[in-house]
């Protein structure tokens, strides 16, 4: 059972949580797509103050195994290495073999390719992370390090952390391996998953039988579960129904002010009930008034000039409607005539029979 209490809203932040908690003081690190969470992890913790390990970039994994393999020596506390999935823990398998022949004890991580195609935040959506996909990630350095697993349930993560450290530091030290896939999670409040998608609209994430649809600066592929839940909790509140005024961009020249808004297909300007949505690209925050201006006179003068729908029925000379049957069942009584017509068959002399 967890015997840790934190504050965290997912797997990634516990993680860089719990490392420090257990003594883990710096993470040498040669970053790629799978460290998604763990970066987002680290730029809320610096807003929050949460402790976590000193971040360590290294421009080769090599370099990194190098440096923690010294401070462990030094200090003799583990630090954490972390790599880039399948060929990161490749570049990684000379430093584990030093580490393991001098028991110099290190938490020896690596991302993996996602472990889902689609429906989850992280998961896979560049073609790289079907190539990196390996059966056994692990196997091309179990017969180095002392341990290895991979991570599959947040649930597990203290356990996991606890055991990985444990055997690490257990004389004879020496390394051991986790592997951390990069998808998201759950929701923190009941832990059922958080769905993305591309609808009808436009991309969506959905948990429950909450729904939110992304703004346009958020990424289906990379949306952090912070951004998630914070999506979902304002449409399960109601604050985002609606369209949302975003700034007053100026004065409009007949009177008035130019709104710019926040719709549910993107942002627009709007004045007395003319709208005009912003060009593809354009900032919200720095569009100027002259452009909206011409936006919003452009599009006023696309509702001129239309002309007036057709009266339904034809009028008579005294202007009184003429009677009669519609069009439409005036082409069903004819096409049944012909129908029939053609179905009898006629005689010898080409004559039909009378009915």
């Amino acid at each position: 059972m967890p015997r840790k209490e934190l504050a965290v809203d997912n797997v990634a932040e516990a993680y860089l949580a719990l490392l420090a908690d257990r003594g883990v003081e710096y993470l040498f690190a040669n970053a790629g797509t799978d460290f998604a969470p763990l970066v987002e992890a680290f730029a809320k913790t610096a807003r929050t103050g949460t402790p976590v390990p000193q971040p360590v970039l290294a421009t080769h994994e090599n370099l990194a195994f190098s440096m923690a393999h010294g401070y462990a020596m030094v200090t003799r506390r583990v630090p954490a290495v972390m790599v880039h999935v399948s060929v990161g823990t490749a570049n990684g398998v000379c430093g584990a073999l030093n580490a393991a022949r001098d028991n110099v004890p290190i938490l020896f991580t690596a991302g993996r390719s996602p472990l889902t195609e689609s429906g989850l935040p992280g998961a896979r959506d560049v073609y790289i992370h079907w190539a990196q996909e390996m059966f056994d990630q692990a196997g091309m350095l179990r017969e180095i390090v002392k341990w290895d697993y991979e991570l599959r349930n947040g649930e597990q993560l203290e356990t996991v952390i606890d055991r990985a450290l444990s055997i690490a530091t257990t004389s004879p030290g020496g390394p051991v391996y986790l592997s951390l896939p990069r998808e998201v999670g759950r929701h923190p409040e009941d832990g059922e998953p958080i769905k993305a998608a591309i609808g009808r609209f436009g991309p969506y994430i959905q948990h429950g039988k909450t729904y939110a649809n992304l703004e346009p600066g958020d990424d289906i592929f990379h949306i952090g579960l912070n951004r998630a839940v914070t999506l979902l909790a304002e449409a399960k509140t109601g604050q985002r129904r609606g369209p949302q005024l975003l700034r007053e961009v100026g004065p409009y020249p007949g009177g008035g002010t130019v709104g710019l808004y926040r719709g549910r297909y993107g942002p627009y300007v709007s004045h007395d009930g003319v709208y005009a949505s912003l060009p593809k690209g354009a900032d919200p925050d720095t569009f100027p008034l002259d452009q909206a201006l011409a936006l919003l006179a452009a599009q006023k003068a696309k509702g001129k000039g239309r002309k007036p729908a057709r009266k339904a029925a034809a009028a008579t000379s005294n202007g009184a409607a003429k009677p009669g049957r519609p069009a439409s069942a005036k082409r069903a009584a004819l096409t049944k005539k012909a129908t029939a017509a053609k179905a009898k068959p006629a005689d010898r002399a080409g004559r039909r029979p009378l009915a």
